[in-house]
């Protein structure tokens, strides 16, 4: 094991004096390097990657609190409060509100279990917001949402599941 430490010893004993400092500044010179590239960069690119992140989770934060206001605003002037219409089916009625919104339904089926699931594809979340809304007031009942957001800024893919009374 101390062969290979003699030779290279012996080798840069052998050399000039500046021979030896120039051996031993590339060495260091590529042993910072490698440790830059390999340690010290990555690190700088997931922390860049980290902060961006953080940035637009606190712009979407700020977003959804302002949507969150008017959506207190437009529930405290009472919306447009509708009853539903005993002759005009749940889709009907979806169809309408959605209408009135200002949304299109990207799909719309009735399930086996007297369900009536909605799918919108990029939609605006406070239009989104106000449909559920008048949904509610109209006397249907929410039986589940699953909501992702999508690249674009204040927009979402929503899919809604509604009991059809």
């Amino acid at each position: 094991m101390s062969q290979p430490s003699t030779k290279f010893q012996s080798w840069l004993q052998s050399l000039t004096v500046r021979e030896r400092i120039s051996v031993t500044a590339g060495t260091f010179a590529v042993v910072a390097t490698l440790i830059y590239l390999f340690v010290w960069q990555p690190q700088l690119q997931r922390h860049d990657q980290l902060s961006r992140q953080v940035e637009a989770k606190n712009k979407l934060l700020l977003w959804m609190e302002r949507a969150s206001s008017e959506v207190e605003v437009l529930r405290a002037k009472g919306g447009a409060l509708t009853t539903t219409n005993n002759n005009v089916s749940a889709q009907q009625n979806i169809s309408r509100l959605a209408s009135t919104a200002g949304i299109r339904v990207n799909r719309s089926e009735r399930t086996q279990s007297d369900h009536i699931r909605l799918r919108f594809d990029s939609i605006e979340f406070n239009r989104l917001l106000v449909f559920l809304d008048s949904a509610a007031k109209s006397g249907m009942v929410l039986s589940s949402i699953n909501i992702q957001l999508t690249d674009k800024s204040g927009f979402v893919t929503a899919r809604v599941l509604f009991e059809d009374s």
